[in-house]
């Protein structure tokens, strides 16, 4: 498990995540993948989500996965931090060092991942799924390819909570943060 200190690491995760900061979350997503779980913006910080990931991601072949931070901008949090809001991890690394990393301050006065993103991307090795958490829309989105995938996940971690539905994760939406979903499946 590493923070991402190499600009060139940062750039092939950043890369993947594929955002556009100037678009809502879900319009992003939509054209990527085919798939999607819901749950509260801050559920992919957590060790038994972190956990879940790992092994998920193991079944697609994958070891590695990156936490990675596209809003706010990372160099410009790694010019304050020394590292790009980014952290790499295996599918082997403790869920619980992997949620106390994301909670860690490189200081006293410097937020840590957790508190200083805005929007960020879970992005296996595998690329076949990801994670996205948005504060402005207050949702974590677990991506998949199809319907399919996204059962299995559900059936491989039912312990996990998520919207019963998109139109519930929709209305959530709102009541918490006044973000209205309208683009979304």
């Amino acid at each position: 498990m590493k923070l991402i200190q190499d600009k060139n690491a940062h750039q092939y995760w950043f890369g993947q995540a594929d955002d556009d900061e100037s678009k809502p979350v879900e319009s992003l997503l939509k054209g990527r993948f085919g798939s999607f779980l819901a749950t509260g913006d801050s559920a992919m910080f957590t060790r038994s989500y972190i956990d879940a990931s790992q092994g998920w991601e193991s079944t697609r072949g994958g070891s590695l996965l990156c936490v990675v931070f596209t809003t706010p901008e990372p160099v410009a949090y790694a010019s304050a931090t020394g590292y790009f809001g980014a952290l790499e991890f295996s599918t082997n690394d403790e869920p619980e060092d992997v949620e106390a990393m994301l909670f860690a301050s490189a200081a006293p006065d410097l937020p840590s991942i957790y508190d200083a993103q805005e929007r960020t991307y879970l992005v296996p090795q595998s690329q076949s799924w990801m994670a996205v958490s948005d504060r402005a829309s207050w949702l974590t989105f677990y991506c998949f390819g199809n319907d399919t995938e996204r059962d299995n996940f559900r059936g491989m971690y039912p312990e996990l909570e998520f919207f019963e539905t998109l139109s519930d994760a929709r209305a959530y939406a709102k009541r918490a943060g006044l973000y209205d979903m309208q683009d979304f499946p």
